[in-house]
């Protein structure tokens, strides 16, 4: 489920000017389209084994290796309750092995509850009996050489750390250091929040701001996004122009670029031009 966000103290749900589908459902801001907990409607719930895929729940298919059985992925070659196929059980003292119910394993396999399994490929017993492959927010986890690993991130999630044991971390749907992919930052120019003026972050060393490409480099710490700012559905957005400025362009990701108490070409609000022989003094040509 998407969560909502906080900023400064204020709940970040369908404010502002969200340029994607967002729909509220009681205090979250959601797509409607992608989320599995409110997929086509509010509170319309996709099952485990499903995605959702254009307001539909979808299922989601199994790993190569795995059959589905009912609302399970199951492996027909270890699976003592559907050994070759579903519904098939081994009986009592068996194991399974490749698809077929055996008295014991044979090497390279390993007896793990009953079943056959080989430790350098089966992502439920990995390296080991009981060492499961759980990366978070993934579509299938898998197991390569006795190691954990994945093929693809779920809807909404990224992998920015760059590390296989924790999946994909990241909710790319409201990170405002990766919203919508991996380090795209929302800083948006001259915002504010509902609750005070929004600033500009400032390196404390350097007295001047960082370049977003330079963060995390020495002297260059994380930007700070200003208040306002907001990442709805992956996309930056925010909530209000700071006054004396305007987005002009409607470019969300660039925020209220245009200064209207002196811009010529915008005096006053967007596209309001002043004649030739005026300036723009306060929001008023003259």
């Amino acid at each position: 489920m998407h969560r909502a966000a906080l900023l400064g103290g204020l709940l970040l749900s369908c404010v502002g000017k969200p340029p994607v589908p967002c729909t509220q459902c009681g205090d979250l801001c959601v797509d409607l389209t992608t989320d599995p907990a409110n997929c086509g409607n509010c509170g319309n719930t996709c099952n485990s084994m499903q995605l959702c895929t254009n307001g539909s729940c979808h299922d989601v298919d199994c790993p190569a290796s795995e059959t589905r059985c009912g609302d399970s992925c199951v492996d027909p070659q270890t699976d003592v309750a559907n050994c070759g196929g579903c519904g098939r059980t081994c009986n009592v003292g068996q194991v399974c092995q490749t698809g077929n119910c055996v008295a014991s394993c044979a090497a390279p396999l390993t007896l793990c509850e009953m079943a056959c399994i080989d430790p350098d490929h089966d992502p439920k017993n990995c390296g080991g009996c009981g060492v499961q492959c759980a990366p978070d927010h993934v579509v299938a986890a898998a197991c390569v050489n006795m190691s954990c690993s994945y093929s693809q991130c779920a809807p909404n999630y990224a992998d920015c750390d760059g590390l296989l044991q924790n999946g994909c971390e990241t909710e790319t749907d409201f990170d405002l250091y990766n919203c919508g992919g991996c380090g795209v930052f929302c800083l948006p120019a001259h915002v504010t929040s509902r609750l005070s003026d929004g600033g500009v972050f400032v390196d404390p060393d350097a007295g001047e701001p960082c370049n977003p490409a330079d963060a995390g480099d020495a002297g260059c710490p994380l930007p700070q996004p200003p208040r306002g700012a907001l990442c709805a559905t992956g996309r930056c957005a925010y909530q209000a122009c700071a006054p004396g400025w305007a987005d002009c362009d409607g470019v969300t990701l660039n925020g209220c670029e245009t200064p209207v108490l002196e811009d010529v070409n915008n005096c006053g609000g967007c596209f309001v031009q002043c004649g030739a022989a005026q300036s723009c003094d306060g929001g008023s040509c003259e």
